[in-house]
């Protein structure tokens, strides 16, 4: 029988996060979430971690209005979108970031070490579930790296505040 009630384990050095043991998930979209705002105000989350399994998960959830910070890890990770619409944008170093629309049901799949950043513009809070090879974005403090809001791009900032008026929603950032 799964536990839906969240442990606490570390997932790499100095990160403590909910973590969900579990082999048997009826419904993801209902499993319990905690807050951690490492990559933005509002942000929850639950690390899933299936007995003998070569894979890890997560299930994040950001607001309506709102936008996760830039980051960049290994390879393999896949994000299911479950809820809401918006858009990623994902770059090389050096280059212009290209422009990925998603609604629910949709997937991406960032290449190694590309920067990539989720926008949510739909009038619902944006839930996914990332799958993704355990050191493809395991042990944060080694192997993801992020950019801080202060730090993005302003005309990054004014498409997200032009898409979320296109669809009548406050920008909550």
């Amino acid at each position: 029988m799964p536990s839906f009630f969240p442990k606490r384990g570390n997932i790499s050095p100095n990160i403590t996060a909910a973590i969900l043991h579990s082999n048997f998930i009826p419904d993801i979209r209902k499993i319990n979430l905690v807050a951690r705002e490492k990559r933005g105000k509002g942000t929850r989350n639950m690390y899933i971690h299936m007995a003998g399994g070569s894979m890890l998960a997560h299930v994040s959830e950001f607001p309506v209005g709102r936008y996760k910070k830039a980051h960049r890890h290994g390879p393999g990770a896949h994000v299911f979108l479950l809820d809401s619409t918006g858009y990623t944008l994902m770059w090389q170093e050096g280059e212009k970031p290209q422009r990925y629309d998603w609604h629910e049901g949709t997937v991406i799949s960032p290449p190694a070490g590309s920067w990539h950043q989720h926008y949510n513009t739909g009038n619902q809070p944006c839930k996914f579930v990332a799958l993704h090879a355990n050191t493809a974005v395991q042990g944060e403090e080694r192997g993801v790296e992020q950019i801080e809001f202060e730090e993005g791009d302003e005309w990054m900032r004014q498409m997200f505040a032009n898409e979320c008026a296109k669809n009548g929603v406050k920008v909550d950032m």
